[in-house]
């Protein structure tokens, strides 16, 4: 595709994913508050730092407990049999390159609908009580336009403002009544690229 933009990246024919982003941003969120802050990092914060940032927020948090992940899906292992969980996409692109473990999409400019296909996780086994969710992926908005990465868990929402290219690790922090977690996430008009990397559910407090 070739829009012709400047600065946008334009896929070969084919259909390369874009090159990874030098950029890399940290978002924490109190899901249950809908506060939302962001920071620019060299890499995904360490759990010790990941604590404090959500503490800002007046978040509660247990760093020993969130290093400890109950569950963690990738493209490459999107099962997890104990405790159980999986993934489910929509209209993303695997790669067949050896050594390559992303889910792309690639989106138009403008589209009839707020909602487009994405992804969606379920978590078994967690239990009630402070969880933490991690989500870690690649993102370009078209040339001029901010896009939006909506994730939605059970039925709280989270919207991150997408302006610029670069890698984001985004933790959101979340109450979870019981039973399945429940995670979606989707888009709305102004990003060209999303490729998912990785996602962990994790106790907090």
């Amino acid at each position: 595709m070739d829009t012709g933009r400047p600065g946008e990246y334009v896929a070969d024919p084919a259909r390369e994913a874009p090159p990874a982003p030098e950029a890399h941003t940290h978002d924490v969120v109190d899901l249950d508050t809908g506060r939302v802050a962001s920071a620019d990092v060299r890499r995904a914060p360490a759990a010790a730092t990941l604590a404090g940032r959500l503490e800002e927020l007046g978040v509660r948090v247990d760093a020993a407990l969130v290093a400890k992940r109950t569950h963690r899906l990738t493209p490459q292992r999107p099962y997890q049999a104990t405790p159980q969980a999986w993934l489910d996409t929509f209209d993303g692109a695997y790669t067949s390159a050896p050594g390559v473990n992303q889910i792309w999409w690639r989106m138009p400019a403008s589209f009839p609908t707020e909602f487009m296909a994405g992804v969606n996780f379920s978590f078994r086994g967690s239990g009630a009580g402070p969880r933490l969710l991690r989500l870690t992926y690649e993102v370009w908005p078209y040339a001029g336009m901010t896009g939006t990465v909506v994730v939605d868990i059970g039925a709280k929402r989270t919207e991150i403002p997408i302006s610029a290219s670069g890698t984001r690790t985004t933790d959101i922090a979340f109450t979870h009544p019981g039973g399945v977690v429940d995670a979606r996430v989707f888009f709305r008009p102004g990003l060209i690229d999303f490729v998912f990397k990785a996602v962990a559910l994790s106790r907090r407090a």
